[in-house]
Formats: C-alpha cells, sequence, structure tokens
C-alpha cells in the first residue's frame, strides 16, 4: 500500500517535502536503491518508507534517455527537485 504526495504541506520528520532537492534527501536519509525508469528517477529510502521521484529533466543531457544506465546518487545533481513521493506501508491482516 502506498499514498503517493504531491502537496508540500506534507512533509517527512527531517522536514523533506516536495520543494526539497535531492541534495535533502542524500544529507538526511540513507539511500537504499535508485531506480532508472522512462521518463523519472525513483529514489527509494526504506528508512521511513519512502520513495522520491525525479523527473529525469533535472539530470545532464547525457543521461536523460539511457534506461540501462546504472544511475548512483553522484550521478544527480544537488538541486534536482522532487517532482513527488510516496509513502509505502504493509497492509496487516
Amino acid at each position: 500500500q502506498s499514498v503517493q504526495i504531491f502537496d508540500s504541506r506534507f512533509k517527512t520528520d527531517k522536514n523533506l517535502s516536495i520543494l526539497s532537492t535531492f541534495k535533502d534527501i542524500n544529507s538526511n536519509y540513507k539511500i537504499t536503491r535508485i531506480d532508472n525508469l522512462i521518463n523519472t528517477i525513483v529514489v527509494t529510502v526504506n528508512e521511513i518508507n519512502a520513495s522520491f521521484t525525479i523527473d529525469k529533466k533535472e539530470l545532464p543531457a547525457n543521461m536523460r534517455f539511457d534506461r540501462t544506465l546504472k544511475i548512483e546518487a553522484i550521478h544527480i545533481p544537488d538541486n534536482a527537485k522532487i517532482k513527488f513521493f510516496f509513502i509505502n506501508w504493509n497492509k496487516q491482516d
């Protein structure tokens, strides 16, 4: 289960919101995984059960179109903006 956050009023425990940047994520949380999708990258932080989506337009031009490229934290500009994020949880029966 998950909920998608588009509203800047919602913040994580360390005040990250959709107004934050990749640097804010990287400085405050341990990044678990980075997924390279068609138009976005998804930065997963298991510590808070969240996934932050960043538009590939925020990446250098040479990294936007190759879906086979393994994107790492050092490839993402500090000022890359969060497009939206998900908070995930496991449904208990």
